[in-house]
């Protein structure tokens, strides 16, 4: 059942309901949840202030352009390709 579904957390808390777990052991589950949601939220907006594709990586100016506090104005600022991986042979 979990192989065929995208998002396995709603099965997950159907099946084991483990927020209720987390709740009765002291964690603040609520709190936690709210926090995700309004950091989902800021990245979602800082990705549309870069003019970022969902999924997309931010180059390091375009990081530095909105730590600045300066928002994309015009068209987005053309990707650089991503750095090449470090090979793992030693």
């Amino acid at each position: 059942m979990l192989d065929t579904d995208p998002d396995v957390r709603l099965v997950l808390q159907r099946r084991f309901d483990m927020s209720s777990w987390f709740k009765r052991h002291g964690f603040p589950v609520d709190e936690v949840t709210a926090q995700s949601l309004a950091a989902a939220e800021a990245e979602r907006g800082h990705a549309a202030a870069l003019g970022l594709a969902c999924g997309q990586q931010p180059t390091q100016a375009q990081i530095e352009m909105l730590l600045a506090g300066k928002a994309m104005t015009t068209e987005p600022m053309a990707q650089q390709p991503p750095e090449a991986q470090p090979s793992e042979e030693a």
